[in-house]
């Protein structure tokens, strides 16, 4: 009997399907080209009219001439389009908080100055993509 049910409980585990690995911000740039779960802090909301950036982590780069740059491990993009349809305020909706994101990982040229670097995003397009504190969306 004791069997059975282990056996039972396995089987269902695996109709189930796995639950998606989650990976850190700092290692998504290892991810570019794959669909993968990457959670973090968010540090900073950038709002533009055309659109939200949404950066976890951060990391400074130093180049030889000039100050140091502080560069996002990885970006959450939010166009206006999509921001308007989901009705999503980023900065009280993300801000601070710890978030994880579902979807393709892409990558961006970040460019502050004449210093160029590739910072791995997703863009959010659903509300299904997203969890914050580790709670779903209703």
């Amino acid at each position: 009997m004791k069997n059975s049910v282990v056996l039972m409980v396995s089987s269902l585990m695996c109709l189930a399907g796995s639950p998606r690995e989650h990976i850190p911000a700092g290692s998504a740039r290892n991810f570019v080209g794959q669909e993968q779960t990457v959670c973090g802090t968010v540090s900073e909301v950038v709002k533009k009219p055309y659109g939200s950036f949404i950066n976890m982590g951060n990391h400074y780069i130093h180049p030889r001439n000039g100050k140091p740059l502080l560069v996002p491990d990885f970006t959450m993009v939010l166009w206006e389009r999509n921001r308007n349809r989901l009705e999503i305020d980023p900065t009280l909706e993300f801000g601070g908080k710890e978030v994880c994101v579902y979807g393709l990982i892409t990558r961006y040229s970040w460019r502050r100055t004449w210093h160029h670097v590739e910072v791995p995003q997703i863009e959010l397009t659903s509300i299904d993509q997203y969890t914050v504190g580790g709670k779903e969306n209703d």
